[in-house]
């Protein structure tokens, strides 16, 4: 019986690869009497990608070739990955089917590279809450805003509580998340954004007073043009009108004011950070050292005559400076009668000769302080008690 042997009398270095961009170097060599070793770099593979590399026979100089070699081993078949040299497949002739010897001037291999289509794994889709405090920083001074999440509560005063008033009718009520800003809007805020500041008690960082409400509005709309925000109110002289889509800067909703003011949903105070009248002096500028209490004997030297600069008390539950004193606050409602009927983030009256005020100030008394507490002035006054704060939707 006749011994099968391999005959390598040319082997000629040529490849070729239907995607020559990422096969070069292709080299081919003789090894022992029965096998060849091919060699080839392999590149600008995508990572991770799953490839295949076959190789293949010509003996007529490459017009034709085999079929796919089965009896190869190494750098070859699936799962090859991308590098950039020392990529080898080793043939193992006398294996091959049909296979005795080689011999000739016009043996040729080809290394063939096919990509395996990336596999497309399904993920669920996870949705990530972008609802977080900011700061906006527009024409050099900085507007820290407060992630309000919204919920239910009881909006008003139960009948015990003291020195409460009639037209503050306890109902339930729900406000949808919103933004507010952790201090009242001080006048060196004021000043960069309108270039002017009205206010009697100067001091960049005391609150911004004598301002309207047609003034708080129009300051609303000209910071949110600054900050490339869609301005939330349509001014039209004194006539104001809403675009609730839009996502530009306005006043608190009276709902949304006493909501953040008590604390949120759960826990609520009676004033802002405290049920207790004793520690409110910690809370909030109020009228403690030049006039008496409505409710209490005592009077508290807090060491400002007037304003006092924004955050120079204890905030309360959500992070909020001076919702109880220093200065009063512009709501957008008109004041009236509560709608006990309306309990999805309410907005008031649809007109009226008053809008609301809310939280006290430097020169009032404790009372006033309130979370529940409620007053109005005409859209057009102004005092050294009254400044506002910013609030933005979701």
């Amino acid at each position: 019986m006749r011994t099968k042997q391999v005959y390598f009398i040319l082997l000629l270095l040529f490849a070729f690869s239907a995607q020559a961009q990422q096969i070069s170097d292709v080299q081919f060599k003789k090894e022992g009497l029965d096998k060849v070793r091919i060699y080839y770099t392999l590149s600008g593979i995508e990572k991770g990608t799953t490839i295949e590399l076959s190789l293949f026979l010509s003996k007529d100089g490459g017009i034709t070739y085999s079929g796919a070699l089965q009896m190869v081993e190494g750098d070859v078949n699936k799962y090859i990955y991308d590098g950039v040299a020392a990529k080898t497949m080793l043939w193992q002739v006398l294996k091959e089917p049909n296979y005795y010897y080689l011999i000739g001037d016009k043996i040729r291999f080809k290394v063939k590279l096919k990509i395996e289509p990336t596999k497309t794994v399904k993920k669920e889709a996870v949705v990530i809450n972008t609802f977080a405090n900011y700061t906006e920083t527009v024409a050099g001074v900085s507007f820290d805003m407060i992630a309000i999440n919204g919920g239910t509560f009881k909006m008003g005063s139960p009948k015990s509580e003291v020195d409460r008033s009639s037209n503050e009718t306890q109902h339930q009520v729900r406000v949808s998340d919103f933004y507010m800003a952790k201090y009242e809007l001080s006048q060196a805020e004021y000043k960069a954004i309108i270039g002017s500041n009205p206010s009697s008690f100067k001091g960049d960082n005391l609150p911004v007073e004598r301002v309207s409400w047609y003034d708080a509005v129009e300051f609303c709309n000209k910071l949110s043009k600054k900050a490339g925000l869609e301005p939330y109110y349509e001014i039209n002289g004194t006539t104001i009108s809403l675009n609730k889509k839009a996502n530009g800067y306005r006043l608190p909703t009276e709902a949304e004011w006493e909501y953040a003011a008590g604390g949120g949903a759960s826990n609520r105070t009676e004033f802002a950070g405290t049920n207790n009248e004793k520690d409110l002096y910690k809370y909030a500028n109020f009228c403690d050292k030049k006039c008496t209490y409505s409710w209490k004997e005592r009077k508290q030297n807090d060491g400002f005559e007037n304003t006092a600069p924004v955050g120079t008390y204890i905030a309360n539950q959500l992070g909020l400076y001076d919702m109880s004193g220093n200065v009063y606050e512009w709501c957008y409602d008109w004041y009236g009668t509560y709608n006990l009927d309306i309990s999805e983030n309410p907005t008031g009256d649809i007109s009226g000769s008053g809008r609301v005020r809310r939280g006290g100030s430097w020169n009032f008394y404790a009372e006033y302080c309130r979370s529940a507490y409620r007053y109005s002035s005409t859209p057009s006054s102004s005092g050294n008690y009254i400044g506002f704060r910013l609030c933005r939707n979701k």
